[in-house]
């Protein structure tokens, strides 16, 4: 940010001149235990990280930075506080940035709290983006704001959704770490929307602009997690991302078929859960979710590290370890048991080779 931008040395200010901003992307101050350690130390040594306003004219400013530290004051009963003012006529755009750079680096935004800033910052993101459009907003955030890529293109992920439904995922209650709907709305997005979209091209009508039947998508999907959250039922982000085999490239009709049946159930039927849709896959399109046998030189290495354990074993190793007779005796059984095992399937899988 441009530093002409403020009018000179820092000054102290009046509380009762400034006015918080009420678009604040970070929310109202939680008046917690950190906040009252905050108070108590402002009382004790001042406030030493001046405040951050902006010249609204007649007489007054508007807060840019310092709202908890601007709570205290208040709290104290403080005639005045010391604050940088800013121009009346600064940059908004500016502005903005200065503030969202200020709080990354101070890392108290939360994600969704950073959404809604960079939606302030670009008005061009409030309506949504097309899928065409992430990859360059990726690489904008990225450059202007100083993100790293993969945040950066998280953020998108959230910024891409349609005004109506990024209100509804604000204003989602997640102070719990089961609640944080930021990681479920990334699960919906990048292992459900995005490669459905390459997968069933027959549902999003045959390669024209999928954006208005992935919203359609999205919105069934965030109804779902949401009312799963609240109700019990969605627990954890995996849930969600258990549906991604239904997108394996490569399956033939009637393979194929059947895929993209679940996935329309789950889009289209208020009914079907994300469980439903597993289970379906599970019972309709096991080779789907089959688990894949180890590679080769995985198993040689297993082999060598237990032959290398058991050449080095001893049977006294169980009587210096296990106290009593009885325990030793039924630890010795298990074990004897489970060589045997093994040397069985071992000789029947090297008759094999």
């Amino acid at each position: 940010m441009d530093t002409s931008q403020f009018t000179g040395r820092r000054k102290p200010i009046p509380v009762a001149d400034i006015e918080v901003n009420p678009e604040n992307p970070r929310g109202d101050v939680p008046f917690d235990s950190s906040f009252e350690r905050l108070v108590s130390s402002i009382s004790e040594v001042g406030i030493l990280v001046p405040l951050i306003v902006r010249e609204k004219p007649p007489g007054k400013f508007q807060l840019v930075d310092g709202e908890r530290r601007f709570r205290a004051a208040q709290r104290l009963n403080l005639h005045k506080v010391p604050a940088h003012v800013l121009k009346h006529d600064s940059h908004l755009e500016s502005l903005r940035k200065y503030m969202f750079h200020l709080h990354m680096t101070r890392e108290q935004w939360t994600p969704l709290a950073q959404c809604k800033s960079l939606a302030e910052m670009y008005p061009e993101l409030e309506a949504g983006l097309t899928f065409a459009e992430k990859p360059t907003w990726t690489d904008r955030i990225e450059r202007e704001t100083w993100m790293n890529t993969g945040t950066a293109h998280d953020r998108v992920h959230v910024l891409a959704w349609p005004k109506s439904l990024k209100e509804k995922i604000y204003s989602f209650n997640s102070e719990e770490p089961t609640r944080n709907i930021y990681s479920y709305i990334l699960a919906i997005e990048a292992s459900v929307v995005e490669p459905s979209i390459t997968a069933f091209p027959r549902f999003y009508n045959h390669g024209k602009p999928p954006e208005k039947k992935a919203n359609m998508a999205r919105e069934c999907l965030l109804k779902k997690t949401i009312e799963g959250i609240n109700g019990g039922e969605v627990t954890s982000r995996d849930q969600i991302r258990q549906v991604t085999p239904l997108f394996k490239p490569g399956l033939k009709d009637p393979d194929q078929k059947v895929a993209e049946t679940i996935f329309a159930n789950l889009i289209e039927k208020e009914q079907y859960s994300f469980d439903d849709a597993r289970a379906d896959i599970e019972t309709r399109l096991p080779m789907l979710v089959a688990e894949k046998p180890p590679k080769p030189q995985k198993i040689i290495g297993s082999i060598k590290s237990l032959t290398e354990t058991l050449r080095m074993y001893r049977v006294s190793y169980i009587d210096a370890t296990v106290g009593r007779e009885s325990s030793r005796k039924r630890v010795k059984e298990d074990l004897a048991g489970a060589l045997s095992e093994m040397i069985q399937v071992a000789r029947d899988l090297k008759s094999e080779l």
